[in-house]
């Protein structure tokens, strides 16, 4: 069984490589890379102890961007009829990263980078 620390080591990779690397190939669309990364966010804060904090990141950000009850991905929908699911899931992206930011989230990000162009991506 893993430990607590690779769980969130791995959970911290996950969440980095949808930042690095073409999210809707891990959610599908806008609205799924918003539930794949609030799903891996809450499984992370849970085991940090952290719930509290994760809920008050997410509040925080939503009302930095005056979404009111909506979604990342629905805010930006909304806001941007024409957006394709590409233009949307960068949106979560760019306002997940933010609450991970917040967070601090152990993101390996140098190692993703890294591993990304080893691969040729």
């Amino acid at each position: 069984m893993k430990s607590a620390e690779d769980t969130v080591a791995y959970l911290a990779r996950q969440i980095g490589y949808v930042y690095h690397h073409r999210a809707l190939h891990y959610g599908g669309s806008g609205v799924g890379v918003e539930c794949y990364l609030r799903d891996h966010h809450e499984i992370w804060a849970f085991i940090e102890d952290r719930k509290d904090h994760l809920t008050n990141a997410l509040r925080e950000e939503l009302v930095d961007q005056a979404a009111g009850a909506n979604s990342f991905s629905d805010h930006y929908a909304m806001l941007n009829p024409k957006a394709d699911e590409d233009q949307i899931a960068n949106y979560v992206v760019q306002h997940w990263r933010n609450i991970s930011e917040r967070l601090g989230v152990p993101i390996p990000h140098d190692a993703i980078l890294a591993k990304l162009a080893e691969d040729g991506l």
